[in-house]
């Protein structure tokens, strides 16, 4: 449902300006931003395959943590070697299988700088998780608007923080998705 979701926001929505009122999304570029409600807020992009990258903070916790969606099974609290590669390199990540959302596996980066770097950074990044049947599943995700969203979501997630935001691999405990 979120990647529906999400894959329907960028075809529809156009850049919006940035004074906001709460629960709105916004999008710049190829990526959106949200405001979404009292537990998170996150800017993120969708692919054409419906695979999902972006930045969540949540409010309570304070923790912000990247989230991929890359439509594959995981098991809750494993860890997956992955490769990211961009125009400014290629490095190896961990990815960590989280939380399952309406049937979907989601995976956190166990590195919040190393994806961050790139997010801000490149023009667009890939994503490769070996599979057991010795492929590879590979994703792409377009960045441009990805600084301005991230900037603009953590700017609101932080006017509701009681500390800074801290960046992070992990979800927080008990968090709604």
């Amino acid at each position: 449902m979120m990647v529906m979701f999400l894959s329907a926001m960028l075809a529809v929505l156009c850049l919006l300006p940035v004074n906001v009122a709460f629960g709105h999304t916004y999008q710049v570029h190829d990526w959106f931003w949200s405001n979404s409600g009292e537990s998170f807020d996150y800017a993120a992009t969708a692919n054409s395959a419906g695979d999902t990258l972006g930045q969540y903070c949540y409010v309570k916790s304070g923790n912000c943590i990247y989230l991929v969606s890359l439509n594959i099974a995981c098991h809750t609290g494993h860890h997956y070697a992955a490769l990211i590669n961009s125009n400014t390199g290629a490095e190896p990540v961990t990815l960590i299988c989280d939380k399952k959302d309406n049937d979907e596996y989601v995976m956190t980066f166990a590195s919040f700088k190393s994806i961050d770097t790139v997010v801000k950074s490149a023009v667009e990044v890939g994503i490769a998780v070996p599979m057991k049947d010795g492929l590879f599943r590979v994703s792409r995700f377009a960045l441009d608007g990805s600084n301005q969203a991230i900037n603009q979501m953590r700017q609101d997630a932080r006017s509701r923080m009681q500390a800074a935001p801290s960046d992070t691999g992990h979800l927080p405990a008990q968090v709604d998705m």
